[in-house]
């Protein structure tokens, strides 16, 4: 009963990190959606100002009103420029967030067909296990012959390695998931606090 509970939780944990991975991973690629968008706006407004420029320079534009104009537009396409910088920063940042993600994705994935395969074993082990169990009471109504009766203690020896070779497996397994669910907690916080 504790060993199907625990197998339970393990699997339910597997999938609440997958799921808030999946979620983490459609709220980034909004992100580098909305800075592609914002820094597409911000190369239109340099390139509009860059031709009006080119028309005062080409009216020969007078000092005064004209060279205030344009120092004020100067001085807003220089904003605009750190603008794009931190734009990029943050799309960088974004991107590697989403890498980390993707890989912690795919340790997680590769996790679970591990734990799969483990729960695979394990059944097996408990379906020999019982077939043990009857043995040893077919032994114990008389339905085998003497020389299987001599083969009992032997069949349960075997069977109390294996069972304690899957109680160190699990031990194992939750030892693995502990600490990749540590890591992948302290990963959302650092994103999040990002």
């Amino acid at each position: 009963m504790r060993e199907t509970l625990e197998r339970h939780l393990v699997q339910r944990a597997a999938k609440l990190v997958e799921e808030t991975i999946d979620e983490r991973r459609e709220e980034l690629a909004e992100r580098l959606a909305e800075l592609e968008h914002r820094t597409r706006e911000l190369a239109a407004v340099e390139s509009k100002l860059a031709r009006l420029g080119a028309r005062l320079d080409a009216a020969g534009a007078a000092e005064g009103t004209w060279a205030d104009r344009v120092e004020h537009l100067v001085t807003e396409l220089e904003d605009a420029r750190v603008g794009v910088e931190r734009e990029q920063q943050a799309r960088r940042s974004a991107e590697r967030d989403l890498r980390e993600a993707l890989l912690r994705v795919e340790e997680t994935e590769a996790l679970s067909r591990r734990a799969a395969k483990l729960d695979a074993r394990e059944a097996a082990l408990e379906r020999r296990a019982g077939e043990l169990d009857e043995r040893v009471e077919s032994v114990a109504r008389g339905d085998l012959v003497r020389d299987r009766l001599e083969q009992a203690p032997e069949l349960l020896v075997q069977l109390d390695v294996r069972q304690r070779e899957v109680e160190e497996r699990e031990r194992r397994i939750t030892a693995r998931e502990d600490a990749r669910a540590h890591y992948i907690r302290d990963a959302q916080a650092k994103l999040a606090a990002n």
